[in-house]
């Protein structure tokens, strides 16, 4: 139409099949009626048809997803010589994710659990591996009730094969100015949907029930012949006998009201995607080049981002840390900073082609000198940032009870932080507890606290820089011999994390109010000056 204007446009369709096991070898939670349990609903289900009443009828439990279509524009509009307007906005999916390392698939049933027992108080063996191993059978035990008094089948949610996807936008703003600079300002979002979480766990407590019943008789067991407790029922004849022969929970009151009373595990969907994200940001970059040899960018980004999903995928750590759930009746508590959630951030480059052999200011000359001399690049980088949100949880003292999948959060009442990051004592407690709710609020096991899933207190920034000093020699059109002296945080600053850490979340200082040890660093921290030299041979 003009051309002043530069339009793309596409559309990608993505599709992640479910995992499953090539000889239908796979087993997973059904809401079918268990018969070892008084036919209440939640069974353990076997790929297939060809385990009788216990095949489910289909090779894994997920819906196939097919709508992983992702349209995407871009335009780009000059409106005079010097100034650019750009914007885009793009829908891209993922793949279907299965924390862990078994990629959604259990075995239940198929492989047998044994247990050798030693006499005489373990002084003697179980039995001598030079004898062989004992024989045991291995026949599969397939039935709709072999995980009863476990902690469950693996629940893979009917849905969870809806690819997490995220919507991506931006306008960008680019003006030159003289001949040597560009400066640009832009607002860029995305929303993450269907993000990995941990939010709807099956077997789990309305928290009403700590005002109405309590957590101390919630916890109490069920004696053998026992029916009934404080007016509630056991589920089913045989419950008490099956939690107390080898369950892995005992048959207290609150097992017996959870919605599926035979299994003693929270059901959470392992691929769970319920998750969703807010990112918004505001960047401005500055870039000037100068006739000298001298480069300097600068940038500086304003965001915010919030989000009810986990704080990394492998987030399987139980519910109330960072990467787990509030309890789901109080869903709307979920929503919070992310923990890695970075509002201010400053970074600085520069390159400077230092002015000597041929062609420049000092020793311009050729052969043994300008191999010496010239083609020297001194480069720096910085980089400043606020501090990532903390969060608080109580641990030491809270006695509410496992089945309510949840922990005790402590409001927040007062100023956190003891000290300034700048002037940090690590002998020093970071934190104080009289800022929290009172820790004995939670001695009871009565309240799970109104506190944030992340809080609006942050860490200690980040700052770092970096520099290197690098020369090229060139000895034929394709051979080349690169050397660089480079310095990681020159400064030798530091900040409180757990640099380096692949999964899980960073807690460099303890983070229980009730906990004697409140506010005391871990010794977590991050990496100090790092020298090194490096000689590069390219042909």
């Amino acid at each position: 139409m003009t051309s002043k204007l530069t339009l793309n446009y596409g559309l990608r369709w993505d599709k992640f099949t479910p995992t499953y096991e090539t000889s239908d070898q796979l087993a997973f939670f059904s809401f079918a009626p268990n018969p070892g349990a008084g036919n209440l609903p939640g069974s353990v289900a076997y790929a297939g048809n060809k385990f009788g009443a216990a095949s489910a009828g289909v090779r894994y439990p997920e819906t196939p997803f097919n709508g992983g279509f992702g349209p995407r524009v871009g335009a780009a509009y000059r409106l005079d010589n010097q100034t650019v307007v750009r914007a885009g906005y793009g829908v891209f999916y993922t793949q279907a994710f299965y924390p862990g390392w078994g990629g959604g698939m259990s075995l239940d049933g198929f492989n047998p659990q044994l247990s050798f027992g030693s006499s005489a108080s373990g002084y003697e063996p179980s039995f001598y591996l030079d004898k062989g191993f004992p024989a045991y059978s291995t026949a599969p035990n397939i039935s709709l009730s072999s995980d009863n008094g476990t902690n469950g089948p693996n629940y893979r949610p009917t849905y969870a094969n809806h690819l997490s996807y995220t919507q991506q936008w931006n306008l960008t703003v680019e003006r030159k100015i003289g001949n040597s600079s560009i400066v640009s300002v832009a607002y860029i979002g995305n929303k993450g949907t269907h993000l990995p979480s941990q939010m709807q766990p099956l077997n789990v407590l309305n928290p009403a029930l700590l005002t109405s019943l309590g957590s101390t008789k919630l916890n109490t067991v069920f004696q053998p012949g026992e029916t009934s407790l404080f007016g509630v029922s056991a589920p089913y004849s045989n419950w008490v006998q099956t939690l107390n022969d080898g369950g892995t929970c005992k048959p207290t009151v609150a097992q017996a009201l959870v919605p599926y009373p035979q299994f003693c595990g929270g059901l959470t969907g392992e691929n769970e995607n319920q998750g969703t994200s807010i990112y918004q940001s505001f960047q401005a970059k500055l870039e000037k080049g100068f006739r000298n040899g001298l480069y300097l960018g600068a940038s500086y980004t304003w965001s915010r981002l919030t989000t009810d999903a986990s704080s990394t995928t492998q987030a399987t750590a139980g519910y109330g840390g960072i990467g787990g759930v509030i309890n789901p009746f109080q869903g709307s508590r979920n929503k919070s900073l992310s923990p890695d959630d970075i509002p201010n951030t400053v970074s600085i480059l520069a390159t400077y082609d230092l002015p000597l052999g041929a062609g420049k200011k000092w020793f311009n000359g050729t052969g043994f000198t300008n191999h010496l001399f010239g083609g020297w690049t001194l480069a720096t980088s910085m980089k400043f940032t606020s501090g990532m949100p903390l969060y608080f949880r109580d641990s030491t003292v809270c006695g509410v009870p496992g089945q309510f999948q949840a922990q005790c959060i402590p409001a927040i009442t007062g100023n956190v932080l003891t000290q300034s990051w700048g002037s940090f004592d690590v002998n020093k407690p970071a934190f104080s507890a009289a800022a929290f709710e009172p820790s004995a609020n939670f001695a009871n096991g009565n309240n799970l606290g109104t506190g944030p899933r992340v809080s609006s207190v942050r860490g200690s920034p980040y700052r770092d820089t970096n520099i290197s000093l690098s020369k090229k020699f060139t000895f034929k059109e394709r051979a080349h011999i690169e050397i660089r002296a480079e310095a990681f945080n020159v400064l030798n600053n530091h900040y409180f994390t757990c640099d380096g850490q692949a999964f899980g979340d960073c807690t460099p200082f303890n983070n229980d109010p009730s906990s004697p040890n409140f506010g005391t660093w871990n010794g977590t921290v991050s990496q100090p000056r790092n020298i090194q030299l490096v000689g590069r041979f390219t042909f």
